[in-house]
């Protein structure tokens, strides 16, 4: 637009002082400056017409990213959902013991609970990224934790009959609970939902004195090298999962990096198509 502006300007001189009134070191008769003029105009039109596709690409990038998020969040929670769908369905048509009742009603305190949870860890994930959050680091357990976390864990890997192994040191360190177990959380259930009927998912992690590694590695069907640097940005799915129409949002990973950063650390996979993956989250001890 500037350049349009600027252009305009120096026509409307030329015109009013004659053919030979731009002087560049050399004389432009008025018809050549004029072919030139137009020739910038039409490049000056060309990049607002660039600025302009910019503009809307990102606009389409964000409604994107917004319609994935609201995906990612109704994939998480419907776990929770079906519990409690499940539980009251029970409990409503009567006849059930005691014992079962009161143990259906702890399910469904529980999983309201967790998904609470869910919804707000995704909402702090967004602000953090933003930069109006800060981590609500606090002195945690680890194998405590990612005990917990396993638990949760367990009813969706039972459906595929795989089982979850850890082996968890007495580890404690700063860190935000919260996200970092939904972190966790994500790994595991990546490497059940990647993996054949009746493997094994393993939970581990070391504590070198400078920062703890926590790992989850599968027996899956792995990752192409050429896509091991692209899963953890937002929006991208393997290969198979498009051919093979698995079900997935492209951003758990996404979610996961960012959280892991903001603790200082980072996170990275090992993989060997059909030979399983490792994922490992790195956190430095004087950070995190």
């Amino acid at each position: 637009m500037r350049l349009l502006l600027a252009l305009s300007a120096v026509g409307v001189l030329i015109l009013a002082g004659g053919p030979f009134a731009l002087r560049l070191g050399y004389v432009l008769p008025l018809g050549s400056f004029m072919a030139v003029c137009l020739v910038a105009s039409a490049i000056a039109g060309v990049s607002e017409y660039a600025l302009l596709s910019r503009v809307l690409a990102g606009e389409t990038t964000r409604r994107k990213e917004y319609a994935f998020r609201v995906q990612a969040i109704a994939h998480e929670i419907k776990t929770p959902l079906t519990a409690i769908q499940g539980s009251s369905e029970m409990m409503s048509e009567g006849g059930i013991p005691e014992e079962q009742r009161v143990e259906m009603a702890g399910l469904i305190h529980k999983e309201s609970k967790r998904l609470t949870t869910l919804i707000q860890t995704f909402l702090n994930v967004e602000r953090l990224a933003s930069g109006s959050l800060t981590l609500q680091r606090k002195e945690i357990d680890l194998s405590a934790l990612c005990h917990e976390i396993v638990e949760r864990g367990r009813l969706y890997a039972a459906r595929k009959h795989i089982r979850i192994e850890t082996t968890i040191p007495a580890i404690h360190l700063s860190a935000d609970p919260d996200l970092l177990s939904f972190a966790i959380y994500n790994l595991i259930t990546n490497g059940v939902k990647y993996s054949p009927k009746n493997t094994t998912v393993g939970l581990s992690a070391d504590d070198t004195g400078l920062e703890v590694r926590i790992s989850v590695a599968d027996q899956g069907y792995g990752i192409a090298s050429a896509e091991q640097e692209k899963i953890f940005e937002k929006f991208y799915r393997l290969k198979r999962d498009e051919k093979g129409g698995e079900e997935g949002t492209g951003i758990g990973l996404a979610l996961v990096k960012e959280i892991v950063y903001q603790h200082g650390g980072q996170v990275s996979v090992e993989s060997t198509p059909n030979a399983g993956s490792r994922f490992t989250i790195t956190l430095p001890r004087g950070q995190g």
